[in-house]
């Protein structure tokens, strides 16, 4: 609900399943998130066995990442042309498989085709979830849909008695988010980590950043972006630096996260000062706050 309130998203699917969880999808241009909370009673094996839990979702799994780390990020979710293909190129680069190819039918809504996905790790507890809809969706005259065959995950429905975010009027409208810019990744030293994304992705090196470029006499960090071919998939990584007064920044998400896990992810604004303002008028409201600015 924050999320729909401060940046006007809108719910675009539900998952419930007392047997396993539930998840929520909001969406806001291009840019889509799941929030899944997992069922805390253990259900009878007859009921689990017959419902189906969301893609990539296991109930005991799920426990454990919030028991470790609290609210996280598990999964970072991209659309490839044939997650099969995919998957096999990640592992045989030296991608650690976490779920091997599984193709989900939509029961309730066949002519929309099949969903397959697969995982491979990244770091810490994050995964890749690669997805692709290798059927093609169809309409029942044999003609091709136009919708984005992952719009709506095999299982979940419209999102009914789910409201969009806040009134814009006090506030002005958001304008819908151009897409995720980048997803960061904190771990404890990159020369153990870039190497192997690098390899299991095929993402070269886009930039980076050392102590002396982002850090401070008090604190710091080293930084490397990795980047798809197309270079707007950025999947950056950061490292602790250390003899510093004080702990870097990322030692203190280490520590306090529990391991390696995303930092932060950005998101791409047509226009950025109409968005901030927009959302500072909704703090209030249930939106969210803003840290406030360093001193000089």
């Amino acid at each position: 609900s924050r999320f729909m309130c401060s940046l006007d998203m809108s719910p675009a699917g539900r998952f419930e399943s007392d047997a396993h969880a539930c998840s929520v999808a909001v969406q806001s241009g291009s840019v889509r998130l799941v929030f899944t909370a997992p069922a805390g009673v253990a259900p009878e094996p007859a009921i689990a066995q017959r419902t189906r839990a969301p893609a990539g979702f296991e109930r005991q799994e799920a426990l454990h990442l919030v028991s470790a780390h609290g609210t996280a990020v598990r999964a970072i979710g991209l659309s490839v042309d044939d997650c099969a293909r995919a998957f096999d190129a990640c592992v045989a680069n030296g991608g650690r498989a976490v779920r091997p190819p599984t193709r989900m039918a939509r029961a309730q809504d066949p002519e929309r085709g099949e969903v397959e996905y697969a995982e491979v790790e990244l770091y810490g507890n994050v995964v890749l979830r690669l997805l692709s809809a290798p059927a093609g969706a169809t309409h029942a005259d044999g003609s091709a849909a136009r919708e984005d065959p992952l719009a709506l995950l095999p299982g979940y429905s419209s999102p009914g008695g789910l409201e969009s975010g806040s009134p814009a009027e006090k506030s002005g409208p958001i304008p819908p988010l151009v897409r995720i810019d980048h997803v960061v990744g904190n771990v404890p030293a990159l020369k153990e980590v870039w190497p192997y994304i690098a390899r299991l992705t095929g993402f070269h090196p886009f930039a980076e950043f050392v102590a002396k470029d982002v850090g401070t006499v008090d604190s710091g960090l080293n930084s490397i972006v990795l980047a798809s071919n197309c270079e707007t998939v950025l999947l950056p990584l950061n490292e602790p630096t250390y003899n510093t007064r004080r702990k870097s920044q990322i030692q203190t998400y280490l520590e306090q996260h529990g391991g390696p896990g995303v930092q932060h992810i950005a998101l791409l604004s047509p226009d950025i000062f109409a968005t901030v303002r927009a959302m500072r008028g909704r703090v209030s409201r249930g939106g969210m706050g803003f840290m406030p600015r360093p001193s000089d």
